[in-house]
This record gives C-alpha cells, structure tokens and sequence, in this order.
C-alpha cells in the first residue's frame, strides 16, 4: 500500500510539473541548443545556404577588441551596481523595518513603484531628466551655480547614468526581499544583546548581518546575473554610446545579429557570457560556502 501511495504521489508531482517542464524545453532548452549549433556556423540569418566552421567564430570574437571592450564595460558596471544596490537596498530596508506605522506602508509604495513602470517608459523619463542643456536635472544643478552636464551625451558619464538608473528600478525590489528577511530575524536576539548593553552598531554586525546572510548571497547572485544581462536601458538610453562607453556584452551580441548580422559570431558570443555567468555564480557559491 505504501509504495502504491508513493508511486501515486510521484505521478501526480510529474503531471503537476509537466507543463512548466514542457514550457522549458519549448523556450529555454531547445534555444539553447539551437543557439550551441549556430555558433558553429556561419550564417547572415537570412539565406539558407549555412556553412559549418568549427570554433572559427569563437577565433574571431577572441581577436575582437569592441568584444573585449563590451567585457570591460559590463565589469565595470557589474562591480559598481552589484554592490550600490546592495548597500542601498539593505539601507532602504532598514529604514523601512524600523517604520512600524501606516506611513510604512506609502514608503514601500513609493520605493517599489519603479520596478513596476515599464524599461520603454522608465528610458523615455530618465532621457528627458538628463537630457542636455535643459533637462530637469540639469535645471536642478542649476540652481546651486553648477554648469548644464552632457550626462549620456558625455562618454564619462553615461554608465554611471545607466546604474543610476537601473538602482532606480531594482532597489524597491531588493528592499521588499531584505524587509522580508529582517522580519525573519527574532526580536529576543535584540532584547538580549540591549540588555548585555550592545549599541545599534554591535546590534546590526553581530545579529542583522548574520541573520540575512542566505539572503545577501541571494541578491549578489542574482543581481550579478542581472547585470551582466543588461540591455534594455542601454538600447533605449544610449543605444551603446557615446563612442562605445555603454556598449555592454549583450547590446554587442545584439549588434552582431541585427546590425553586422553574423548569427554564428552573436551565439558564440552569447555561449561566452553564458559561461561567464555560469562560472561567476560557482565562484560566489563557493565563497559564500553555499551549496549548489
């Protein structure tokens, strides 16, 4: 009887998870697969003439220096909006724990709301706040004596204008995840260490942090892997510019297929980023000493 009940459990697990299974392979799996088989070949996309060589395309994307300059690019940006988020995120949600009345509510309100506006509108606001000469922050600067800025006009500013903006739209997103953890945590911890006279310093080393330590590693995995996948407020904003200085990885996979329309050289260089991810998620699984 018992294994009967088990072998009906493990039916109906496997009909419960056969549709989300089956839209996996659909979407996920079989593209992946496909996309492996065109990194060997070479292909504009359009013709049906295909011609397979080898690890050609993998050769020329090595010896490309806008590839590897699209590598920096996204390194830069990865390191920088990796750890702002974390840092305001977990701020945020700090301030928004310590908020116990209804004002608490509106709060969160506000600071989620950005990641519910869409990236096409999100782009189109934050391109009239820093447009050039008379954009509404240019005005604001204004005011305080500082001359009108290029912003994503300017090749030194354009990146830290996209992580501006990309913390924008995902700290209200990471503070509900780290709200949720704090409340997790329990208030005896806190009523003991006031009592053993801890101030809010030793308070928020030696129990907040540790207590949101699965999630820490949670939103550094997969913020990583958000930002080395970033395109949309690139393509919108600054469509790779100025003179290259936003053209992260995916926009010059983008490119390469819908520009210079080399789908081999695209996939090839979407497997490296693939494996770039991969690897960088292992790596910071095993620093964290988590398992996978």
């Amino acid at each position: 009887m018992k294994n009967k009940a088990k072998r009906a459990e493990t039916i109906a697990a496997g009909l419960f998870l056969l549709p989300e299974m089956a839209v996996m392979l659909v979407f996920v799996f079989i593209p992946m697969i496909y996309a492996l088989y065109l990194s060997f070949i070479k292909w504009n996309g359009f013709q049906k003439d295909r011609s397979f060589v080898a690890l050609e395309n993998y050769e020329l994307i090595f010896k490309n220096h806008e590839f590897w300059a699209s590598i920096k690019v996204t390194f830069i940006y990865m390191a920088a909006y990796v750890t702002l988020l974390f840092l305001l995120s977990l701020a945020l949600a700090l301030l928004n724990h310590s908020v116990k009345s209804k004002a608490g509510q509106l709060y969160r309100t506000l600071i989620f709301t950005p990641h519910a506006v869409s990236l096409v509108i999100a782009g189109v606001i934050w391109t009239f706040m820093f447009s050039a000469p008379k954009g509404y922050i240019n005005q604001l600067i204004g005011l305080f004596g500082i001359k009108p800025q290029a912003f994503l006009g300017s090749r030194s500013q354009a990146l830290g204008c996209v992580i501006v903006i990309s913390l924008w739209i995902a700290a209200g997103y990471y503070m509900i995840i780290f709200t949720a953890a704090l409340k997790e945590i329990p208030m005896s911890l806190y009523e003991a260490a006031a009592l053993d006279g801890a101030g809010v310093f030793q308070k928020f080393w030696y129990i907040t942090l540790p207590g949101l330590k699965d999630t820490s590693i949670f939103v550094f995995v997969v913020s990583t892997i958000g930002a080395l996948q970033l395109f949309e407020p690139v393509q919108i904003l600054t469509s790779g510019g100025p003179a290259k200085a936003t053209n992260v990885i995916v926009k010059y996979i983008y490119d390469t297929a819908f520009q210079l329309h080399d789908m081999g050289g695209a996939s090839a260089a979407a497997f490296i980023l693939f494996v770039i991810i991969m690897l960088l998620t292992i790596t910071q699984l095993k620093i964290t000493k988590m398992e996978i």
